[in-house]
């Protein structure tokens, strides 16, 4: 399976990112419901914690988004969006 990055616009609140994330991962993981929680950490790396359902959603997520699973919670890098002066 092909890993897709996760890119997030870094003049957004956490409040904004963890939503559109949460639908991210939603819209490109098909059958996806399993999110209970997302939460944003700009520093020392910028990164997403996202809990899980399931075990089986944990390790799905991180699979497609080449994260790291721990039990149901998973770190997913993020990709900041560059923009354009």
């Amino acid at each position: 399976m092909e890993k897709i990055s996760l890119q997030v616009d870094l003049k957004k609140s956490d409040e904004e990112l963890n939503k559109e994330l949460n639908r991210a991962i939603k819209e490109r993981c098909s059958g996806f419901s399993g999110v209970r929680s997302v939460k944003i950490h700009r520093s020392p790396k910028l990164f997403a914690l996202f809990e899980m359902a399931s075990l089986y959603h944990a390790l799905k997520l991180a699979s497609q988004y080449g994260g790291s699973a721990f039990d149901t919670c998973v770190l997913v890098y993020l990709e900041p969006i560059s923009h354009l002066a």
